[in-house]
Parts: C-alpha cells; sequence; structure tokens
C-alpha cells in the first residue's frame, strides 16, 4: 500500500525539499545537539553497565537503554533517512516507522554482538 503523504510526485519533492530545508533550521540543528547529547548519555551508561539513577544497571535496564540509543539515532537521522528513501529507485516506499520489527532487532543485535 501506498502511503498517501508520498502518492504523487509533486508531494515527494516537497517532501525532499522540506526535509533538506530543515537541517539547516537553527530548531533542527538545536534538536541534533540534543538527540547528540542524549546519545553520548546512554552510550556512557551503557558501556559502564550502569542505569539512569546511576546504579548497576540489570540486563533489562540495558536492553531499554539500547532501545533509547536506537530511537535517539533514528530521530535524529530521519531528515537524511527520509530524503534518501524518498529518491531512491522506484517502487521502494519511504519507512515512516521509527521502531524496528522483531526480525530487524535481533538482526541488528546479531551483528552488533557478533
Amino acid at each position: 500500500m501506498k502511503n498517501i503523504l508520498f502518492d504523487t510526485k509533486k508531494k515527494v519533492n516537497a517532501a525532499v525539499s522540506g526535509f533538506t530545508g530543515v537541517k539547516t533550521h537553527p530548531g533542527w540543528i538545536l534538536f541534533e545537539q540534543v538527540m547528540d547529547a542524549n546519545i553520548e548519555v546512554v552510550t556512557k551508561l551503557i558501556l559502564d553497565g550502569m542505569n539512569i539513577e546511576g546504579e548497576k544497571a540489570t540486563q533489562e535496564e540495558t536492553d531499554r537503554l539500547r532501545d533509547k540509543l536506537k530511537v535517539y539515532q533514528e530521530a535524529k537521522n530521519t531528515p537524511d533517512r527520509m530524503v534518501k528513501s524518498l529518491t531512491s529507485p522506484e517502487g521502494e516506499e519511504p519507512i515512516l516507522d521509527p521502531y524496528q520489527t522483531v526480525a530487524q532487532l535481533k538482526e541488528e543485535r546479531k551483528r552488533v554482538s557478533g
């Protein structure tokens, strides 16, 4: 099913222009800085084996921190990802869901840990 947000060439062009333009907006630049800071903090917590409260993290807490890290990275990269998706060869639909499927998570974890 083709998404109604990008079902015409005009809508695709407007979206690409919008996503490209937002990258230079002061608000987006600040958002990226916030995401970078969040990514740095969460990465350090994961590497140090700590939870948000500064205590030793359980496996479940570490998994949730990994989930947060992925969401921060995905959010920060949304404009670039959308432009790439919208300008890719015909037939590929853009991925609008910022969350990975179970299969994608398993593959990512295999790749990272292996």
